[in-house]
């Protein structure tokens, strides 16, 4: 017969493995369409598909980087050096369940946070918000995690 704690101990650790699993999908997501939108851009930098004669106008207003950016290839190269490669790396430590699993999750949340607060600054739009949303919650839910793994111990 279990009794009230084990009960207890059981859900949490349910929980534990929902919040895990969640993490892990919303850093697989992100990092999928950091390949799709950075690749597409350093693919075809000039692309009328990923809309480049309207972002590209934009970013060439902007202080200090603007007379640099005559397409979309370093926008993309940034996308792809700092969301894409780190959401891999946390994807893969999440899915080893390595020690340090959270603190990369939290990294990458940090980092998707500053790409997604630039790029609101220099172009805003709908996308970047809900990509911004994504970084709050993939912090959070990274602190969760790490919070239940440490009670557990």
């Amino acid at each position: 017969m279990s009794t009230p704690q084990t009960n207890h101990a059981d859900q949490i650790k349910k929980s534990s493995k929902a919040w895990h699993r969640t993490l892990f999908g919303l850093c697989v997501f992100v990092a999928v369409g950091a390949l799709f939108g950075g690749g597409m851009g350093v693919l075809d930098p000039h692309s009328t598909l990923m809309g480049a004669e309207l972002i590209v106008p934009e970013l060439q207003k902007a202080p200090l980087v603007g007379q640099h950016i005559d397409s979309l290839l370093i926008p993309a190269s940034t996308l792809l050096l700092f969301v894409f490669i780190p959401q891999t790396v946390a994807s893969l430590l999440l899915f080893k369940k390595h020690p340090a699993q959270y603190y990369a999750a939290i990294i990458c949340g940090t980092l998707l946070a500053v790409f997604t607060i630039t790029e609101i600054a220099l172009i805003p739009n709908p996308l970047s918000v809900l990509y911004l949303c994504f970084a709050l919650f993939e912090i959070t839910t990274a602190i969760i995690c790490q919070r239940r793994t440490t009670q557990r111990q």
